[in-house]
């Protein structure tokens, strides 16, 4: 939704689902002016999902992304479990 917001907009609309955004997007929407990243707008979108994310589909992708973290941090092991997940 971020990307798809950075130089789209669709009327006063901020989150957007996969289907809405195939259905809703065109390029007569897209804005001249250059974006910026905002750091809080991404916050504030993945906020937005986690609140309204299945709690069993939350802990799979949280699972996953700390696997994949201590996967590719190998040399980082030894940091204490609430140090990574907090990171």
């Amino acid at each position: 939704n971020y990307l798809l917001r950075l130089g789209w907009s669709y009327k006063d609309k901020e989150i957007f689902t996969k289907q809405e955004s195939i259905n809703l997007f065109d390029l007569n929407g897209v804005g001249k002016s250059p974006s910026k990243l905002d750091m809080n707008r991404i916050y504030s979108i993945n906020e937005t999902y986690i609140k309204t994310i299945d709690e069993k589909n939350l802990i799979f992708i949280s699972l996953g992304r700390f696997i994949i973290y201590i996967l590719f941090n190998t040399s980082k092991s030894s940091i204490p479990i609430f140090e990574i997940v907090y990171s």
